[in-house]
């Protein structure tokens, strides 16, 4: 596997609009109707009859196949060709995740949820890379703690940029829709960091 909108350093942003895509501010910090701003608590406490928020999200996702601490571990193993730039991953195999979602690239910055699910190398021919993903982003922290946003994809991860669909959510993001753009920070045999932007409507 494998610039926010607005100024400031949380990775929390958005806006109100109204079920006709107009924007609304009844309980937001900006006055204007084109700025992306810091998630208030009520943000995601409250919302007028037929609003919607637009979010954007952006974590650090840490996907760790070695080591004791491993977040990735592999239940089934594929007989298929092996997938391009891996030395042990083929078609077929199936990785489950329980990753850490963090504020910044490394492993000691602040936690912000977790990407729990799992991902298939999902294609035949050998030197192909892609992987099916599907996954639960669990956020645990900031004004949203305790929602979910649910995406599932396509991720030919040698590509510098990947484009999952929000495919739905839960609490704050309930009937979520959007996307999630993926690049890989680093990649080292197959401990992988992720850099997640989410744009949401919920």
């Amino acid at each position: 596997m494998h610039a926010p909108l607005g100024l400031g350093p949380s990775p929390w942003h958005a806006r109100s609009v109204d079920r006709h895509g107009s924007p609304t501010h009844h309980h937001l910090c900006s006055s204007s109707p084109s700025t992306h701003v810091i998630v208030s608590p009520a943000a995601c406490a409250f919302r007028g009859v037929g609003a919607r928020e637009s979010y954007h999200l952006r974590f650090y996702m840490h996907d760790f196949s070695n080591g004791p601490n491993a977040s990735a571990v592999v239940v089934a193993h594929g007989t298929g060709p092996l997938l391009g730039g891996s030395k042990d991953r083929r078609f077929g195999d199936v990785v489950v995740m329980d990753d850490t979602l963090t504020e910044g690239p490394n492993t000691t910055s602040r936690a912000l949820g977790r990407a729990q699910g799992f991902y298939i190398a999902s294609s035949s021919i050998s030197g192909d890379p892609t992987l099916h993903v599907s996954m639960d982003l669990v956020v645990t922290s900031g004004p949203c703690s305790g929602s979910t946003l649910a995406v599932t994809g396509r991720d030919n991860v040698l590509a510098p940029v990947r484009e999952l669909p929000v495919v739905g959510g839960m609490g704050r993001f309930r009937m979520a829709t959007g996307y999630v753009l993926m690049k890989t920070v680093n990649w080292h045999g197959n401990d992988v960091l992720l850099e997640l932007d989410a744009y949401v409507h919920a």
